[in-house]
């Protein structure tokens, strides 16, 4: 049966375990859902999964959800260079950390900047809502203060000197308001240097030529 990998590009969760899948050479077969078009409420897909969410993963008959439980059970999995996931404890623990973290700070306001500024002004015709877009701005500079100084550091990326699952995740929150041609980066110049070191390790697999 070989590994089965649901999904939707359009779904920020989804898209470091695409970038994990085809970055480390694992194959799979793809099943995209397109969320907006409800493909995934329906009673076929809720045999996969009754949450009806993605991603979703089905390994030789073995289902699991949720994108960071996928990307630790994928690093294993597969045996995956050790900087993606280290066995090393505390490094390991760094990782954990960072993901146990991302999901409640900075995804939460980049999606909604995408939402604001990208999607609803051409849902209902209505001007961007600038008051929002600049509160949504001051929590998220928090989130990236602490990004940079507790996570990023000195370091080449966030959790030391080699890439792992955790740079996936907070590269593919971070990229989502850049749907909506706002860059949250742009005026910090170590997070700008981290971003792109990033982009060339991942190489096509970022860059849509490895789509």
């Amino acid at each position: 049966m070989g590994l089965e990998v649901y999904f939707d590009l359009s779904a920020a969760p989804c898209r470091p375990v695409l970038l994990l899948l085809k970055k480390c050479g694992i194959e799979f077969t793809a099943h995209a859902k397109r969320l907006e078009k409800g493909e995934n409420q329906t009673e076929e897909f809720g045999k996969v999964t009754p949450l009806k969410l993605v991603p979703v993963i089905v390994d030789n008959g073995f289902r699991l959800t949720e994108s960071v439980a996928i990307s630790k059970y994928l690093a294993c999995r597969y045996g995956l260079a050790d900087h993606w996931y280290p066995a090393d404890l505390q490094r390991r623990a760094r990782v954990d950390e960072y993901l146990a973290w991302q999901h409640t700070s900075i995804r939460p306001p980049c999606s909604m900047l995408l939402v604001l500024e990208g999607v609803l002004p051409g849902l209902t015709g209505q001007p961007v809502q600038e008051q929002k877009i600049a509160d949504i701005m001051k929590g998220l500079e928090l989130c990236l203060e602490h990004l940079e100084a507790y996570y990023l550091q000195d370091d080449a990326f966030l959790c030391g000197d080699q890439i792992s699952i955790a740079d996936l995740f907070a590269y593919s929150d971070l990229m989502q308001p850049m749907g909506a041609g706002h860059d949250v980066l742009k005026d910090r110049h170590k997070l700008l240097a981290w971003r792109q070191r990033v982009e060339t390790f991942m190489g096509k697999e970022v860059s849509g030529r490895g789509e």
